[in-house]
């Protein structure tokens, strides 16, 4: 091996070095973000499956206060 080649290898190297220096940095300010982000989510996942429970609850009074109503109609219609 030559004094060029073993240079070059030094260089790739160093290159190397710069890019998984430049990627530990890149992942350790994601691991900070999500740390400070999760919390959020969570919240926004159990505001989520509260609405889809409240719209369970709406659609199901809804049919009860309709059925409810129809039955007043048809005793009001029939009971005379």
């Amino acid at each position: 091996m030559g004094h060029d080649e073993a240079r070059q290898i030094h260089e790739r190297l160093n290159n190397q070095d710069v890019i998984l220096t430049e990627i530990r940095d890149t992942l350790i300010r994601h691991i900070a973000h999500e740390e400070e982000l999760t919390p959020h989510l969570r919240d926004m996942v159990a505001l989520w499956r509260g609405s889809k429970m409240m719209a369970v609850i709406v659609t199901a009074l809804a049919a009860a206060l309709g059925a409810g109503w129809s039955t007043l109609q048809w005793i009001k219609d029939h009971l005379k």
